[in-house]
């Protein structure tokens, strides 16, 4: 992998975090699924989000549907979470492609709004 034993032994406990091209790659070596390998069990657990394209309808009858994101935060392979953020967008496969873009980016949900205002810029309004 091009680490030393000491870096991995980091990693294996908990006491560094490798960058995600790293993951991508042991996931490839150790033959699991990434999202497996990004959300496996250790002492304490890890955090990983899992991010899913969502239709919401509004019940106001001038507002059509709308496509949103809904936030699982996982520790292990538990939901202690869960967000929606509503009406980014009526273009469903641009949504589901941001979904994608979060989830193997393990986007940080702090980072969001950010991402969100350069991914869907027409649905910030100006203050």
């Amino acid at each position: 992998m091009g680490i030393s034993t000491r870096t991995l032994q980091k990693y294996e406990r908990g006491k560094a975090r490798p960058r995600f091209d790293m993951v991508v790659r042991m996931a490839e070596i150790y033959g699991c699924d990434l999202y497996a390998f990004l959300c496996s069990r250790r002492a304490g657990g890890m955090t990983g989000y899992r991010y899913a394209a969502v239709r919401v309808r509004s019940f106001r009858p001038d507002c059509s549907c709308a496509y949103g994101i809904l936030v699982r935060k996982l520790e292990g392979e538990r939901t202690v979470a869960l967000t929606v953020i509503p009406g980014l967008s009526p273009d469903k496969e641009a949504v589901r492609h941001f979904a994608e873009r979060c989830g193997r980016e393990q986007m940080d949900p702090a980072r969001l709004p950010e991402a969100i205002r350069a991914a869907f810029p027409d649905t910030v309004k100006a203050p």
